[in-house]
């Protein structure tokens, strides 16, 4: 598949953006709270979700449509298989919950 037929493609809205670009930064930092929020931390997940709706309001939803397939596939992944362990922090699950329900909501 060329970036031609990626760009035009149903599966997603291709952006390109130079690693440079501050747009890429903020995507950058964004991963990094969207991941330690999925570790369970109070704090980031407050904070993912400030950075969260400060994405779409900087980049708009186009922009942040891959990264958000691919956080809500890694934490429903990660729902599953902490929902299949015996113990459980209740704390993390409440987490990743959140951020699945956060993600869920990019075009409101």
């Amino acid at each position: 598949m060329t970036d031609q037929d990626f760009a035009n493609s149903d599966f997603t809205e291709y952006v390109s953006l130079e690693l440079d670009d501050p747009r890429a930064e903020q995507l950058d930092a964004l991963d990094d709270v969207l991941y330690s929020a999925l570790d369970g931390t109070p704090a980031a997940v407050a904070a993912a979700e400030q950075a969260w709706g400060d994405a779409i309001a900087d980049l708009g939803p186009a922009a942040l449509r891959s990264s958000q397939r691919h956080f809500l596939d890694y934490a429903n992944s990660l729902r599953r298989t902490l929902s299949a362990q015996a113990f459980v922090s209740p704390g993390r699950i409440a987490a990743v919950l959140k951020i699945i329900a956060l993600l869920s909501c990019l075009d409101a």
